[in-house]
């Protein structure tokens, strides 16, 4: 499985990043997150609470 975290305003869009999925044959997600191409820097806690959301089912 395949996660993949994008920027609303990126430039990257969500059908690109929906690309990721030829490189595994399980699931590919993607969660979008407003900003840029540096949303990361303004969004730590939302991605924070997704990553450990994925984590946390992990095994189930």
């Amino acid at each position: 499985n395949i996660t993949v975290f994008g920027g609303s305003e990126d430039e990257m869009t969500i059908e690109g990043l929906d690309d990721w999925d030829r490189y595994t044959t399980g699931e590919c997600r993607v969660h979008m997150f407003e900003g840029g191409h540096f949303f990361i820097n303004d969004r730590a806690e939302d991605i924070i609470n997704t990553v450990n959301g994925i984590v946390s089912g992990i095994g189930n």
